[in-house]
């Protein structure tokens, strides 16, 4: 069986995990544009995302795991380790690598190549000052030059994270298909059953 977990569907379950799930995912991703989210410590957010992917794993993902599923998510906790690494503190860093290592690790990671650029254009009018750097900058600006900035620097970053990953690292575009994928599983899940 495949199972697909995304952060923003219904969670199956007990309606309190639920209530929780969808609570952490509205303060973590979901706040008001206008919030001001980088006046809150790099810390805070270091912990608010750690408990969410903690709290999903351990409801969604290992129950499914533990089933014999193979369980597929429309991300896993790599752009934020990554936007953590970029941050002044060398403490922070250290702290953001031991947590995001203390999450359950994937066997196979796609890692969908898209330009910042094309990024950036496809967030026109939806993105939120937090993926223009503002964690850096400490504006509220939306500029879609800075946008493109730093996403580019986050995916460099991000590419150091995944060089040094245990997981198999496969780069794919857009035009992958699901057959496509579902033959990188199979060959994830050979190798690492000889």
């Amino acid at each position: 069986d495949v199972v697909v977990a995304l952060k923003d569907q219904p969670y199956e379950g007990h309606s309190l995990v639920n209530q929780r799930l969808r609570g952490l995912h509205q303060l973590t991703w979901a706040y008001p544009t206008d919030e001001t989210v980088w006046e809150y410590s790099r810390e805070y957010w270091l912990y608010q995302i750690m408990s969410w992917f903690t709290l999903f794993y351990e409801q969604q993902v290992r129950p499914a795991l533990e089933a014999g599923a193979v369980v597929i998510t429309d991300g896993w906790h790599f752009k934020h380790h990554a936007r953590f690494r970029l941050a002044p503190d060398p403490e922070l860093v250290r702290l953001a690598d031991i947590l995001f290592g203390r999450l359950p690790q994937p066997d196979l990671v796609l890692w969908l190549d898209t330009s910042a650029a094309i990024a950036a254009a496809r967030k026109t009018g939806s993105s939120k000052p937090s993926e223009h750097g503002a964690f850096d900058t400490g504006s509220s600006s939306l500029d879609p030059a800075r946008l493109v900035a730093y996403n580019g620097t986050v995916s460099d970053a991000l590419a150091q994270i995944l060089a040094h990953h245990s997981a198999t690292v496969e780069r794919v575009d857009h035009t992958i298909s699901p057959a496509d994928v579902l033959a990188l599983i199979e060959r994830v899940k050979t190798t690492r059953h000889d």
